[in-house]
């Protein structure tokens, strides 16, 4: 039993990572279940897509709790959650997967457009193996500078924290790009 978190801002290819992991996985003979939030419908609602398009079958699910009881969960050697950020159980379900012996791999945001924590998969932390930070290139910059955050591309409802876009809503940005975002609103 494991548990490997990648995380970092949009467009860092967290889901490449991921995506590469799976196939590597099945290449093995390794049984793998890939599941993802019902929430992110930008490119599929039945699959983990990277945003080059690239993607893999996977259960769209709301909560986590339910796929315990799953044929697929129980005979998985490897379980797979993608937008983990997006799941309000994941704390729980990573523990009770970690207790049945299940290894893991979270994905997903670790912190929303003011840079706040976003969800539980921070929380899951001090339960992983590894975590893997990734990061994605300044897009304001546009010179190679490693972005950490993801912006707003466009003005919106900062009271709205969850709101599913790719490049039309979000840009990755440095840490200086970042905070001249928040201190030009």
């Amino acid at each position: 039993m494991s548990l490997e978190i990648i995380i970092g801002p949009m467009f860092a290819g967290k889901s490449s990572a991921l995506l590469s992991r799976i196939r590597r996985s099945r290449a093995i003979g390794k049984t793998v279940m890939v599941i993802t939030s019902s929430l992110d419908n930008r490119y599929s609602v039945k699959s983990v897509t990277s945003h080059d398009k690239d993607s893999v079958a996977a259960l769209a699910v709301d909560s986590l709790v339910p796929c315990i009881k799953l044929p697929e969960f129980i005979h998985a050697s490897l379980i797979v959650v993608e937008e983990a950020q997006f799941f309000s159980d994941l704390r729980w379900f990573v523990e009770e997967a970690l207790h049945l012996k299940k290894n893991l791999v979270l994905c997903g945001l670790d912190g929303d457009t003011e840079a706040k924590p976003f969800g539980q998969i921070l929380d899951c932390i001090p339960l992983a193996d590894s975590v893997v930070k990734m990061t994605a290139l300044c897009e304001l910059c546009a010179d190679g500078t490693p972005a950490i955050f993801t912006g707003l591309r466009v003005s919106g409802s900062k009271d709205e924290i969850i709101s599913v876009g790719a490049a039309e809503k979000y840009i990755p940005l440095c840490r200086s790009c970042n905070y001249l975002s928040h201190t030009h609103e």
